[in-house]
């Protein structure tokens, strides 16, 4: 047998190429994501601003969550994430949930039916993801 197979350094870096090579793979899904969700966020807003009525509210509200649920679905078979997407994942989808929350609480009790202020908040509301999609492409 080959000594250099068996050498312990070549098998570490054989190891941290395949550990790479597979994370820089994953890397565009992860961007994706956080992209796609950032692009949905104004149209969704928009959509509950013009709706009319709670039948039309519930009607944009399924929509979202199965478009939220098709993106998530693509995220199902990556194998690895690039290092440090959970550090950068977690604070992003906190931040972004906060804002989602209060903006979407605001809106529905003082603003229904306003699009000015359903699309600038749909806007604020992108801003998170946005963000962490451009840190997530910077950190590949």
């Amino acid at each position: 047998m080959d000594d250099e197979v068996l050498d312990p350094a070549v098998m570490l870096e054989r190891s941290a190429r395949l550990e790479a090579a597979t994370r820089a793979e994953a890397a565009p899904h992860a961007v994706g994501w956080f992209a796609a969700m950032a692009a949905l966020m104004p149209v969704a807003f928009t959509g509950i601003g013009a709706a009319r009525g709670e039948p039309g509210i519930l009607a944009v509200a399924l929509v979202f969550a199965g478009v939220v649920l098709a993106l998530s679905g693509l995220l199902l078979g990556v194998r690895a994430f690039p290092t440090g997407f959970t550090r950068r994942f977690v604070p992003a989808m906190l931040v972004w949930g906060a804002v989602f929350g209060v903006l979407l609480s605001v809106g529905l009790l003082f603003f229904r039916a306003e699009l000015a202020y359903w699309i600038p908040a749909g806007i604020v509301t992108a801003l998170p993801l946005a963000l962490a999609a451009r840190r997530e492409a910077r950190a590949r």
